[in-house]
């Protein structure tokens, strides 16, 4: 959901950035660049109704109408229903001073106009609010809201999240986490939409101001996860904030940086299997930590918890293709780094005698690259964010230990 309190003059501001001109070079970029032109335009052909909606609050909302596909709602809030007959007298104007197709709806009426050389556009007025489409669907499914009496405005997890939104900023945005990545798999390759199901259980909404600048945009505020609840987020809740000190060693090459501040490493460990048993994964989980276990006569999570300091993060440099495995790396503070070493090469002494296979070591410079010989230690034991990494290669760099599936890309690294 995007809200702004003075449209026009962000619209005008988000049309000409440069992060615009890239977002509508997507298809899903370009429909909504469409749509928004096309509503502006019409509005512009009539100073009193654009001087209507000055300073009042304007939403686009973003609902999934299929697979692949989406539409959206504009709801405008109206200043009070005098001006009703203003509005009305615009849509026939700019529907060629014809009368729209009207139609009744659960007792509401819906007008529908097919302006020349455009997309069909449905409105209805409802509780001193305007609502528009060029899916009908959504105006009906808006209506039926309305009428129901029940909103997000009764969410009180919605309510901590829009209550905290900036009031000067040029608009806000809304993510409702459950139904986000119906609308993200509008804009991702299709091998990473499986990691966008994962973010229904992420959180329950996040809230962002939202500044825009000619070629960037800023994004500031906070995400909601319920105590209650068995989401992503909370395995941090009762930890303390750290210091982001991983930026020294990572290269200035970094698309993207999944970074997690951690006070309590076994604490955090403890709830991310809770997590596990409410995802139905657990078993999994202990089925292929036992194995490990009993085969290599080891503990595998001691190997990889009792080191690690108070970051973690997951490292995607840029990438050269849609497959980010060659890109991507696990970046791990260590209490130790001398403990740390010694308890992976450990690991991977018992891992090799009980293989009968000799160790597999790459020197680099003053670096030494090992590979443990087991497959998906990472994502089976840290979780979904490591996902890519299913080799484990590491090497030592500073107080850091760092992994990824090849001896080439620590190198690059």
């Amino acid at each position: 959901i995007f809200e702004s309190k003075q449209a026009i003059n962000s619209w005008g501001k988000l049309a000409t950035s440069d992060m615009w001109q890239e977002f509508t070079g997507f298809v899903t970029g370009n429909k909504l660049n469409q749509q928004i032109h096309y509503i502006d335009s019409l509005f512009r052909q009539a100073p009193a109704v654009a001087q209507l909606l000055t300073n009042q609050s304007v939403f686009i909302s973003a609902h999934s109408s299929g697979t692949n596909s989406f539409d959206f709602l504009f709801v405008y809030s109206l200043p009070n229903l005098s001006h009703r007959s203003t509005v009305t007298d615009f849509i026939k104007k700019v529907n060629n001073n014809k009368e729209p197709l009207s139609r009744s709806y659960d007792d509401a009426e819906i007008k529908t106009i097919h302006p020349i050389n455009k997309d069909s556009l449905s409105f209805t007025f409802l509780n001193g609010i305007l609502l528009m489409s060029t899916n009908q669907v959504l105006v009906e499914d808006a209506i039926r809201q309305l009428k129901s009496g029940i909103s997000f405005s009764k969410d009180k997890n919605f309510n901590k999240v829009i209550s905290a939104a900036g009031k000067n900023a040029d608009g806000n945005i809304y993510i409702n986490y459950k139904k986000f990545p119906g609308l993200l798999n509008n804009f991702m390759a299709p091998a990473l939409q499986e990691d966008a199901r994962d973010l229904a259980g992420f959180a329950d909404y996040s809230g962002w101001d939202v500044t825009i600048k000619p070629s960037a945009l800023l994004f500031s505020g906070f995400t909601e996860a319920n105590d209650s609840s068995n989401n992503f987020l909370n395995l941090f809740s009762k930890q303390d904030p750290q210091e982001i000190e991983i930026t020294k060693i990572i290269p200035s090459k970094t698309a993207f940086l999944f970074f997690m501040g951690i006070s309590d490493v076994k604490a955090f460990h403890r709830k991310y299997k809770n997590y596990l048993n409410y995802k139905h994964r657990s078993q999994a989980y202990d089925a292929f930590t036992s194995e490990i276990n009993k085969k290599y006569k080891v503990n595998i999570e001691r190997s990889f918890l009792d080191w690690i300091k108070n970051e973690m993060a997951l490292v995607v440099t840029e990438p050269h293709s849609e497959n980010l495995n060659d890109n991507s790396y696990a970046v791990f503070h260590t209490s130790s780094i001398k403990d740390a070493s010694a308890i992976l090469n450990a690991l991977t002494d018992s891992i090799c005698n009980k293989n009968s296979t000799k160790k597999d070591t790459v020197h680099f410079g003053d670096y030494v690259i090992t590979h443990i010989e087991q497959d998906n230690l990472l994502p089976t034991l840290l979780g979904w964010q490591f996902k890519n990494i299913t080799k484990t290669y590491f090497t030592t760099i500073d107080d850091y230990i760092v992994m990824a599936n090849s001896p080439d890309a620590l190198i690059r690294f």
